[in-house]
This record gives structure tokens, sequence and C-alpha cells, in this order.
């Protein structure tokens, strides 16, 4: 139920359900909207919480998209009217794939693994205006990769909004928030220490400029949310 492999896909009104019930993955219809995404959100939060969408820029009109993986290892989302809404575009397009698995793990990370364990996507490098625990924010200097929120466009549109929410590209423990390309906040810089429950961590080496945190009671759900108006704050529930 948490896994997606070469030979299935997911449907609108069908969807993956991480092993301990925490998170699916699915179609869903924000706000008043009647446009499709796919997007992950928590099983036992009411009303639907969405934590990260896929195709945020390209919705669906109708209720034919799918998701599945095809022949090169990548997951390849489509309707009945594009070929290709939204990829992974990890893979060799010139090499097909023997192995490839898509799992949704309990901490809200989808990821994507091709021939056994060798070349591994996830969306937690990938996030849109959630930050859960685990979730790094900052540049990952080994593959150029950099992760930030970015605000939806409005409650009914989850398309690339106006604010983000980035780490101080120059190394210190600050986070930015922007108004487009404008800063107009920033953090106080940090050490990596315990604060209100959980415990925040800076990282700055050869490798990568992040920043994370972990929460010490599993049982709390929390998630760092950048919204339309570019407040930030942080969530919770028992």
């Amino acid at each position: 139920l948490d896994t997606l492999t070469t030979n299935q896909s997911i449907k609108d009104g069908q969807s993956l359900i991480s092993i301990g019930n925490n998170f699916a993955i699915g179609f869903f219809s924000p706000g008043n909207s009647s446009y499709k995404y796919l997007g992950i959100w928590y099983v036992k939060v009411t009303p639907q919480t969405v934590a990260w969408v896929a195709n945020r820029n390209h919705p669906i009109i109708d209720s034919s998209g799918v998701l599945s993986i095809n022949q090169y290892g990548d997951l390849v989302l489509y309707d009945s009217n594009n070929p290709l809404l939204w990829s992974t575009n990890f893979s060799v397009q010139d090499q097909v794939t023997t192995f490839s698995v898509a799992q949704l793990h309990d901490s809200g990370n989808l990821v994507l693994v091709q021939d056994k364990n060798k070349k591994v996507w996830q969306s937690f490098d990938h996030p849109t205006d959630t930050q859960l625990p685990n979730l790094k924010l900052g540049l990952n200097l080994k593959t150029g990769i950099n992760m930030y929120l970015t605000s939806w466009k409005s409650k009914d549109d989850p398309g690339t909004g106006n604010y983000s929410y980035k780490m101080n590209p120059n190394g210190s423990s600050q986070v930015f928030l922007y108004n487009g390309s404008t800063p107009y906040w920033r953090s106080p810089p940090w050490p990596s220490k315990n604060l209100s429950g959980q415990k925040l961590f800076f990282v700055n080496n050869q490798d990568e400029i992040s920043s994370n945190y972990f929460d010490d009671d599993p049982s709390i759900m929390t998630r760092v949310v950048l919204d339309n108006t570019g407040l930030v704050q942080k969530l919770m529930w028992d």
C-alpha cells in the first residue's frame, strides 16, 4: 500500500498510504478549485492538509490524471490532454531500468529507488511550502540542489507564489524570507540546540549548507509552513 512499481499506477481516487498511516499521496483539489493536483497530505489531520505538491504549476482539469513509473525508472504524471505534466527526470533517458520502486515513508518523504539503490530521488529535495521534521533547507554542494520553501499563490491555487524562505547562501545559520527577489526578513543566527521539544541543526561543510529540525516526541506531528501572505509559522497536532 505504500509502494509503487513499474507495473502499477495511481489514478484519481486512488492513493498510496505510508506504513504507519501518517501520510498519503494521491490526487486532490485545493479549496474551492475544481483542478486536480498530485500531492502528499496528512492522513490523520482534518481538514485535508497538504505538505507537498508535484504539478503545482500544471493543474489537471479533469479526473484523468495518472502517476506511474516509466521504462526509464522515472516517476511520471500525465493526463488525457498532456503526455507529461511532471516527472522526477532523474534517469538516463537512453537506458531502460530493470528495477524501480517509489515508496511513501512515514516522514512524508516520497523516495524513488532505481537499479537496487544505485540512484535515489526524494521529494524532500524538492519541497513546496512546507518543511517537515528531517527535511533540510539549504544547498547541497554536491548535487547543486537548493532546497527552500515557496508559498502557494492562494488557498485555492498551489502554484508558485511570491514568497520564498531560504537558508543564507553565505553560510551563516540564518534563514531569509523573500518577496520575489527582495529579502525583507531574516532570522537571528542560531547554533545547533534544543528548543521547545525539538532539536535544531545547522550544517556547513564541503557537502552542504543546511538546517533542519527533529521532534523529540514522535507522536506530535509538526510542520513549518510558508503561507501566501508571507507568514512563516510552525503548526502542531497531537
